[in-house]
C-alpha cells in the first residue's frame, strides 16, 4: 500500500497542474517555501497545519483564495505532493518569478512561522530554511531580523 501511495504521489507531480489564477498563483508561490519546511522531517505536523491556518487569515491574498476552501487545500496538499519529488529549484522558481523581493521575504518569514510552530525549529527545518532563503534571495541578516521578532512575540 506505501509504495502504492509513493508512485501516486509520483504521478501527482509529474501531471500537468491546472491553469491556476494570478491570485491562487501568488498564493501558491507564498505557501511554497512554508510546506517545503513543513515537510522537512518528513509530513505536516499538527501544529505546522494550524500555523497554515492562522497566515492564511492573516494574508489578505491567501484568505481572498480561501474564500474558496477547497481551493487553499488543493494548492497545499499539490505542494506536498510535489515537495516530495520535485526539485527544489524548480519550485523555487516560481516563488522568484511570481514574488517581488518583499513578498518572498514574506514568503520565508511564513516558513518561519511553520518551522516554530511544533516549537522545535530542528536541524533539517534550520537547513531547509535557510536554502530556501538563499535561493530567494533572502539574508541571513534578515533571517536572523526574523528570528529575533518571533522570539519577542507573545505566543
Amino acid at each position: 500500500m506505501v509504495q502504492f501511495l509513493q508512485v501516486r504521489a509520483q504521478v501527482k507531480a509529474l501531471a500537468p497542474r491546472p491553469a491556476l489564477s494570478e491570485g491562487a498563483a501568488r498564493a501558491r508561490a507564498l505557501l511554497i517555501p512554508s510546506v517545503f519546511v513543513a515537510m522537512a522531517n518528513g509530513e505536516l505536523q499538527p501544529a505546522e497545519a494550524k500555523e497554515f491556518v492562522a497566515i492564511i487569515a492573516d494574508d489578505s491574498l491567501l484568505k481572498a483564495v480561501a474564500a474558496e476552501e477547497t481551493d487553499i487545500i488543493n494548492l497545499i496538499e499539490a505542494l506536498q505532493d510535489q515537495v516530495c519529488y520535485a526539485d527544489p529549484e524548480d519550485l523555487i522558481s516560481e516563488v522568484i518569478d511570481f514574488l517581488n523581493a518583499e513578498e518572498r521575504v514574506k514568503s520565508i518569514s511564513y516558513a518561519l512561522r511553520i518551522a516554530n510552530a511544533d516549537g522545535d525549529f530542528d536541524a533539517e527545518e534550520q537547513g531547509t530554511l535557510l536554502g530556501l532563503a538563499k535561493m530567494c534571495g533572502v539574508s541571513p541578516a534578515q533571517i536572523n531580523k526574523m528570528l529575533q521578532a518571533r522570539s519577542g512575540a507573545v505566543q
